[in-house]
C-alpha cells in the first residue's frame, strides 16, 4: 500500500485538493444560482404540455382585451399516487376508504414541492410584476381572502396581454367564430424556457373558445303569473312581496312542497340541510331577492341568504344560479348556499372556480350545472387534477398517517395482492377501525348535470347540435365525462291527486352515453353488463324531474314567477338531497360520503330483487332519448333510476 507523504505546511494546496476544492465551488455557486433562479429562464424554449387550441384560419388581427388570466398547472410530486388515493377513498374494500385529507395533507403529499413553486413563480413575476399591470396569485386563496394553505396544484396569473405573449412566447389573436366578438386563441403553441418548463405541466386561460353554457331551459310564461302591483314598494320587507301565481295553472307545477312529496323527502322539519354548506359555481349574477320571494312563495322556513364568494360581480341573466339556489332550498331549506361566481367563462375560470372550492374547502356538497362538448385531453388532465382533489380531501382529518401518502403507489400494489382486505375484517373489529377516523371529515360531493342534448354531444360552445349535420357525433360533454362525479339526467314525472309519486319515463332530451376520451371508473365495474360501452365512462349516474312541458320546476328570476327545466334543474335537486344526506351523517357522527355513485350503484344493486316501492332508487323503464331507451338496471338516460328519498336516506346515512 503506497503510503502518502508528510502534510504539506508550507501554506500551498495539494494540486488534488485545489481541484476538489475548486469543483465543490463551483457546485456551490452552481447550486446557488438555480436557487436563486438566475438560470430557470435560460436555456432553450420548450413547447408547454398539452394541447393547446390555436387560431385557425379565422384569425384576424384585432385587439383582444387588456389583460388575461391564466391558470399554471405546477408539476405535480405524485399525480399517479394522487389518483389511486382518489380511487381508494371511494372503495369499500381499500383501507383508505372515506380516509379523507385536508388540502395542506393533498399538498404535502402530491402537490408541488417548494423548489417548483419558488421557480414557477419567479418567472411569472418577471413578466407579469403589478407595475406592468399584473398579479401572481401563489394560492389560489388571495383570490378569495383566504391565507391559508392550499393543495400546490395550481398557480393564478394576472397579466397583460402583451406581458403574458412575451413569458410563453407567442401571439395573441382575434378569432372569427360565433360573430367574432370577444373570442381569441394564440397564433402559435405557447413556449416557456427549460428551466421553468420541467416545473410546468400545462397552462390554461390562453383561449377562451370554449366557453360554459348553462343546462336549464325556460319554459313558458305561466299565465296570470307576475308581482302585486305596488306591493315591493307597500311591503316593509326589504325585497318586497313575492309574485302572485295563478292557482288554476299553479297546480301544474313543481311546487316545493310538491318536489318533496314527489320524491318521499318527507316533513322538511325533520331533515332540511340545517349545518349543511353547498357550494354553486356559477358565470351568472345572482339576486339575492328572488331566493328570499321564492322562500315566501312556497312558505318555507326562513331560509340562509346566499354567502357570495364573487371576484367581480358577473352581469346579465340570472336563471341559471335562481335554479340552482333555489332548487336547493325547496329540498333542503335550511343548507347555506354559498355561490361562487367568475365574470369570464372559459375553462380558466371554471378551474379558478373549482379549485377555489376544493382549497376553501368549507362546503361538503358542490353544485355545477355549466358544461360543452367533450374535447380529448384538452384542459381535462387539469380538470381532473382538481375533481380527485375535492374527492380525497377533509375539512378535518384526525388519521395520524393520513399525510403519509408517500407510499400511494405500494398501496394500489397492495390493493392488488388483497383485493378484500377490508372486507375480510371482522364486524367489530371494522366498526371499531371506521370509529377511529376522525368524526368532521368532509369528502366533497360533486353534482353536475348531464346535457339536454340526448344522445348527441354537445358542441365545444355547449350547444346541442342537429342530427345528421356535419360534425355531429354521439357522445358526452364535459364535465359530466369525468369520473369523480355523480352526473344527473332528467324524467317526465306523472304524479296522483295526492302529488305523490304515480310513475316516470326518460326525458326525450336528457343528455347520456358514453365518453370518447374517459376510461370506465372503478365504480362502474358491477354495471358492466348493462353498460353500452364497458370500456369508457358512461353517463348519467341518477336522474330527476327535468321536462320544461310537464311538471316544470316553479322558480322567481327577476322577481317575477318563472318555469325551468333542463338537467340544471334535476342536478339541483340532487344537490339538494346530498346536503340532507350530509346532514344525516353529520347527526350520526359518521363521516361524509364523498362521492355518492359507488354507494348509488350497490344500493341499486342490493335491491333489484325487492318491490318496486320498496327500493331506494326508482328504476325508470318508459320512454328514451333518440336511440337510447330507458330500461331495467342502469341505462344512458336516467342511469339507475331517481331516488325514492326516505328509503334512499336510511341506505346512504349508515
Amino acid at each position: 500500500m503506497k503510503l502518502s507523504g508528510p502534510p504539506d505546511i508550507s501554506g500551498r494546496t495539494p494540486t488534488r485538493l485545489r481541484a476538489a476544492a475548486a469543483l465543490a465551488l463551483l457546485l456551490l455557486a452552481s447550486a446557488g444560482s438555480r436557487a436563486a433562479g438566475d438560470d430557470d429562464d435560460e436555456g432553450p424554449w420548450v413547447r408547454v404540455p398539452g394541447r393547446h387550441r390555436l387560431a385557425g384560419p379565422a384569425a384576424v388581427a384585432g385587439p383582444v382585451g387588456e389583460s388575461v388570466m391564466l391558470v399554471v398547472a405546477l408539476r405535480a410530486r405524485n399525480p399517479l399516487g394522487l389518483a389511486a388515493r382518489a380511487r381508494a377513498v371511494v372503495d369499500p374494500r381499500s383501507r383508505h376508504y372515506q380516509r379523507w385529507l385536508t388540502p395542506r395533507q393533498v399538498g404535502d403529499a402530491f402537490g408541488a414541492t417548494a423548489a417548483t413553486v419558488d421557480a414557477a413563480r419567479r418567472h411569472w413575476e418577471r413578466w407579469c410584476r403589478t407595475d406592468r399591470g399584473g398579479d401572481v396569485y401563489e394560492y389560489e386563496f388571495d383570490l378569495y381572502s383566504r391565507p391559508e394553505p392550499t393543495a400546490r396544484l395550481f398557480m393564478w396569473v394576472n397579466c397583460a396581454v402583451a406581458a403574458a405573449e412575451a413569458a410563453l412566447n407567442t401571439t395573441l389573436v382575434a378569432v372569427q367564430a360565433d360573430g367574432g366578438a370577444g373570442f381569441y386563441a394564440p397564433a402559435t403553441p405557447p413556449m416557456l424556457p427549460a428551466g421553468v418548463a420541467r416545473h410546468v405541466a400545462g397552462v390554461a386561460g390562453l383561449n377562451n373558445l370554449r366557453r360554459l353554457r348553462g343546462r336549464s331551459l325556460s319554459a313558458r310564461r305561466p299565465p296570470g303569473a307576475g308581482a302585486a302591483a305596488g306591493a315591493a314598494q307597500a311591503s316593509e320587507a326589504p325585497c318586497g312581496e313575492p309574485p302572485v301565481p295563478n292557482p288554476a295553472a299553479r297546480a301544474h307545477h313543481l311546487t316545493a312542497a310538491r318536489l318533496r312529496r314527489l320524491y318521499s323527502l318527507g316533513d322538511a322539519r325533520a331533515l332540511n340541510g340545517s349545518g349543511v354548506r353547498v357550494a354553486v359555481a356559477t358565470f351568472e349574477t345572482i339576486d339575492t331577492c328572488d331566493l328570499s320571494k321564492y322562500a315566501a312563495l312556497n312558505e318555507l322556513d326562513p331560509v340562509p341568504e346566499p354567502e357570495l364568494m364573487d371576484v367581480v360581480l358577473p352581469e346579465g341573466d340570472s336563471t341559471e344560479t335562481a335554479v340552482n339556489v333555489e332548487l336547493i332550498a325547496a329540498v333542503a331549506p335550511r343548507a347555506q348556499a354559498v355561490v361562487y361566481q367568475r365574470p369570464d367563462n372559459n375553462e380558466a375560470a371554471e378551474l379558478l372556480l373549482m379549485n377555489a372550492i376544493a382549497n376553501r374547502n368549507s362546503e361538503a356538497v358542490v353544485l355545477a350545472t355549466w358544461g360543452h362538448g367533450e374535447e380529448p385531453n384538452d384542459g381535462g388532465d387539469m380538470f381532473a387534477t382538481v375533481l380527485q382533489q375535492m374527492t380525497v380531501q377533509a375539512r378535518h382529518a384526525r388519521c395520524p398517517r393520513a399525510a403519509g401518502m408517500r407510499a400511494a403507489g405500494r398501496g394500489r400494489a397492495r390493493a392488488r395482492r388483497r383485493p378484500a382486505a377490508d372486507a375480510a375484517r371482522p364486524p367489530r373489529r371494522a366498526a371499531l377501525r371506521r370509529a377511529a377516523l376522525r368524526r368532521r371529515a368532509q369528502g366533497q360531493t360533486v353534482i353536475v348535470a348531464s346535457g339536454n342534448c340526448g344522445p348527441w354531444g354537445e358542441t365545444p360552445d355547449g350547444s346541442c347540435p342537429q342530427p345528421g349535420a356535419p360534425g355531429a357525433a354521439r357522445g358526452v360533454g364535459h364535465p359530466q365525462n369525468q369520473p369523480w362525479v355523480t352526473a344527473v339526467g332528467g324524467t317526465t314525472p306523472t304524479l296522483w291527486m295526492s302529488d305523490a309519486w304515480a310513475g316516470e319515463a326518460a326525458w326525450p332530451r336528457s343528455g347520456g352515453g358514453a365518453s370518447r376520451s374517459v376510461p370506465r371508473p372503478p365504480w362502474q365495474a358491477p354495471l358492466r353488463g348493462q353498460l353500452d360501452d364497458p370500456a369508457h365512462r358512461s353517463v348519467p349516474d341518477v336522474a330527476a324531474a327535468a321536462n320544461p312541458d310537464v311538471w316544470p320546476h316553479e322558480i322567481v328570476r327577476a322577481g317575477d314567477l318563472g318555469l325551468a327545466g333542463g338537467t340544471a334543474t334535476s342536478a339541483s335537486v340532487w344537490a339538494g338531497f346530498a346536503a340532507l344526506v350530509a346532514q344525516c351523517r353529520q347527526q350520526r357522527g359518521l363521516p361524509r360520503i364523498g362521492l355518492l355513485n359507488g354507494p348509488l350503484v350497490r344500493a341499486a344493486l342490493a335491491a333489484a330483487a325487492l318491490p318496486p316501492d320498496a327500493r331506494p332508487l326508482r328504476d325508470v323503464v318508459a320512454g328514451g332519448a333518440g336511440e337510447h331507451a330507458a330500461r331495467r338496471g342502469w341505462d344512458p338516460v336516467t342511469g339507475v333510476g331517481s331516488l325514492q328519498g326516505e328509503r334512499l336516506l336510511e341506505v346512504l346515512c349508515r
